[in-house]
């Protein structure tokens, strides 16, 4: 049964909130980040004007690639392994991508990316 959460979002100074579509109500961190990618990928290639070519530039230079699921997910995995960013569910802590957690529509779900700091 599809879940539909209310995910945040912190990074640095800003932070907003939007609802996340899951597959199940159990799943693992790493379907959670999955899932997270695949809707943000889908929103932004479907706001790409692909059409839309400014006047005087070649076709070529104009065209805009679209992004690659695959590719975004491998990335966003790679960047939790290496605590690129962190996820809380419900204020807890997850470390792994193989833990397996359950979810209801009351469940609140936390990215927060790491940003460095300015001069290191």
């Amino acid at each position: 049964m599809p879940v539909n959460i209310m995910v945040r979002e912190e990074n640095g100074a800003s932070s907003h909130s939007w609802r996340l579509e899951l597959p199940s109500d159990t799943l693992t961190v790493a379907q959670l980040i999955e899932s997270r990618v695949r809707q943000e990928v889908r929103r932004k290639n479907d706001s790409m004007e692909l059409s839309r070519k400014p006047l005087g530039w070649p076709k070529k230079r104009a065209r805009i690639k679209p992004l690659d699921a695959k590719t975004e997910i491998k990335r966003a995995l790679q960047a939790f392994e290496q605590n690129g960013f962190f996820i809380f569910i419900d204020e807890v802590q997850k470390t792994g991508l193989k833990q397996s957690v359950r979810l209801d529509e009351n469940t609140e779900i936390t990215f927060i990316q790491l940003v460095p700091l300015a001069g290191g």
